[in-house]
């Protein structure tokens, strides 16, 4: 009972429609995720410019390869991915004064932060008793201005859907987001380095 169901779960309704349903489609294997992403139309030509009266909202990937992207949804309308982080075998605290914390005092500093992170981030550390929201939280104290929020689902069909309407989006003939050029890692992510996982075959390939 629930075998399909539970199959299901965390796939997009393409993987469903062919190997659940039965159903002849093409397969997404090993495609890029975001076809609709145009390298000269949402990458911008010069880098963009942080506008201090609006909060910056900090989409936060946790775990020991954490990331970050910095944005700012402008007066137009548009969303604009200012900065990055990343990093590779690097706990919340190490990445907080190594990675956040720079980004945050050299380019945000005037400005209130919402950070949206995946809900299992409140899971505690192995090391220690704190988890990554509560290492934000203490860094980023609400009587700051500051917030530190849970995204609302961990589907990643939802989260891959989110991204595609921003980029299929022209309001005005214009894209509805725009990234800056110092944001290499998610450019090339956006480009083609982010894929649908590869179905092994019997021959292991």
């Amino acid at each position: 009972d629930g075998y399909y169901e539970k199959l299901s779960r965390g796939k997009t309704e393409e993987w469903v429609n062919v190997y659940v349903h039965g159903m002849y489609s093409q397969s997404q294997a090993g495609k890029p995720v975001y076809t609709t992403f145009k390298m000269d139309k949402h990458v911008s030509k010069t880098p963009l410019q942080v506008d201090p009266t609006l909060p910056v909202i900090v989409g936060q990937d946790c775990a020991r390869s954490p990331a970050s992207v910095f944005m700012q949804y402008g007066h137009d309308g548009r969303l604009r991915i200012l900065r990055e982080c990343t990093g590779f075998d690097m706990g919340a605290k190490t990445f907080l004064q190594m990675k956040i914390n720079p980004t945050f005092k050299n380019y945000f500093f005037s400005c209130a932060v919402v950070f949206i992170g995946d809900p299992s981030w409140t899971r505690q550390n192995e090391t220690d008793d704190n988890s990554w929201y509560k290492e934000l939280k203490n860094w980023f104290p609400k009587d700051k201005g500051h917030h530190v929020k849970s995204a609302v689902t961990n589907d990643p069909i939802a989260r891959i859907n989110a991204i595609d309407e921003l980029l299929r989006s022209w309001p005005d003939g214009e894209p509805a987001v725009i990234i800056d050029p110092s944001c290499k890692m998610l450019i090339e992510g956006l480009r083609s380095k982010y894929r649908y996982t590869k179905l092994k075959g019997s021959d292991n390939k």
